[in-house]
């Protein structure tokens, strides 16, 4: 079960770099009033433009944090309809793609045979749209992955695809939640 990266073959090691400030959080519900949640990013109004690493810090009040091989990395918590998601985006080096990834448990998780061969018919049915889940070799961790993003998108689009991103997590809770 995994999901390889075409571009970033040091994917491991970016991701694992910027999710140690998360590293013991998890995604999943939390108190409060589920209808109508909080939503990230304040002022929604579209930007014209090239969508930047510093911009997208902005939209999701973080922090941009350089990577040694040029990459830049924003780790963000969003809170969406009473669930709470860990967001790590990654700009390449080239400054033209980003990656949107979600540490999904801890290290090393146990899963039931049932939810490996759930995972692995959801990575089938994503993997035209370049989705999946994939096992961090670097610190053991399940991740959700939405990869190739170009930057010409505008905020407006950026934030119609975190939602994506996240109602994916949120839809596929029981196939990677840990028992």
């Amino acid at each position: 079960m995994t999901f390889s990266r075409f571009v970033l073959p040091s994917l491991a090691v970016i991701v694992f770099a910027c999710t140690a400030s998360v590293a013991t959080a998890q995604p999943g519900p939390v108190g409060g009033n589920k209808q109508g949640g909080n939503k990230q990013g304040g002022n929604t109004q579209a930007k014209s433009g090239k969508l930047t690493p510093e911009r997208v810090a902005t939209l999701l009040k973080s922090k941009v944090q350089a990577n040694q091989d040029g990459s830049k990395a924003i780790v963000a918590n969003v809170t969406k309809d009473g669930w709470q998601f860990d967001i790590v985006i990654v700009f390449l080096a080239d400054g033209k793609v980003f990656d949107i990834y979600s540490p999904l448990t801890g290290a090393n998780p146990n899963f039931t045979e049932a939810q490996i061969q759930g995972m692995e018919e959801k990575n089938k049915e994503l993997k035209a749209a370049q989705k999946g889940f994939m096992l961090n070799n670097q610190d053991n961790r399940l991740y959700f992955a939405n990869i190739n993003f170009l930057v010409t998108m505008n905020d407006q689009a950026f934030l119609q695809e975190l939602d994506a991103h996240c109602a994916v997590v949120r839809e596929t809770y029981d196939l990677w939640k840990q028992q």
